[in-house]
């Protein structure tokens, strides 16, 4: 007959995550029973923080101006806006949508 016993452990939030800070956090574990010779195992876990949509997109620069002579034959660029979110830096998930005032 054979027995296997199992020890859970809980990995427990001490404190409030930010994901811009710090997006994955590593942790070594190791298990070693009391047999002699002892013996050993090892993993690492790794927890990845879902990020909040806890800032908003903001354009580099702040104001744009722009000049666009009345002959010019569209199409024509007159201006290029950029905005970042620092939510994910990475995301191509942006989305910029123009009116006129």
């Amino acid at each position: 007959m054979t027995t296997m016993m199992t020890v859970a452990g809980l990995v427990s939030v001490l404190r409030t995550l930010d994901r811009e800070s710090i997006s994955v956090y590593r942790l070594n574990i190791s298990a070693t029973d009391s047999g002699t010779p002892a013996r050993s195992s090892q993993t690492t876990l790794s927890v990845y923080v879902d990020d909040v949509n806890d800032n908003a997109p903001v354009f580099l620069p702040r104001t744009y101006h722009a000049v666009v002579d009345e002959e010019m034959e569209p199409p024509v660029t007159v201006v290029t806006v950029s905005a970042s979110d620092f939510d994910d830096p990475t995301s191509t998930g942006l989305f910029v949508q123009f009116s006129s005032v």
